[in-house]
């Protein structure tokens, strides 16, 4: 049971990035560059939790369906404010490197923060995924651990859309 809930936590873990860029309109916050695929069409269609057709599949109830999507949408700001910062320390860090002036130090420090802000991101997400699997019953958690396997493997086998475009 514990290496189930561990596939799940982990499959899971997976998809809240995608998950995240599908929900919040499709595009990359930092350089506003278009999703690689057209998912932002539905939104809903990868929030598993409020997806009619995933719901039934899956048995989740309108109570738990709320609750999770409570989790997600409360969990979301901290874990995007955490992203904005690492992605401008990550800019920083790597024209620091570039400009190969500042001492070791200063890039150690820069290296450190973002290290430790990407660790609290991933914390706060692992967090956000166990605390949505506690609403759901060990069934639904078996079910869910399936669905987001086939999900995945789904996804591999579909090529990147945006290496057409070229």
């Amino acid at each position: 049971m514990a290496r189930q809930f561990a596939c799940v936590l982990a499959a899971a873990l997976l998809s809240v990035p995608a998950a995240y860029q599908e929900v919040h309109g499709g595009q990359r916050e930092a350089d506003n560059q278009p999703a690689k695929d057209q998912r932002s069409q539905d939104p809903n269609r990868w929030k598993w939790w409020i997806n009619p057709e995933h719901r039934q599949e899956l048995g989740i109830t309108d109570t738990q369906s709320a609750e999770i999507d409570q989790i997600f949408e409360s969990s979301m700001p901290p874990q995007r404010a955490n992203w904005r910062e690492a992605e401008k320390l990550e800019t920083i860090l790597a024209k620091t490197l570039k400009d190969s002036v500042a001492d070791v130090e200063t890039v150690s420090r820069q290296v450190e923060r973002l290290e430790k802000l990407n660790a609290e991101r991933r914390t706060m997400r692992a967090v956000m995924i166990y605390r949505m699997n506690l609403i759901l019953t060990p069934d639904q958690r078996v079910k869910l651990e399936a669905f987001l396997k086939r999900r995945d493997q789904n996804r591999r086998r579909q090529p990147d859309r945006t290496e057409r475009r070229h």
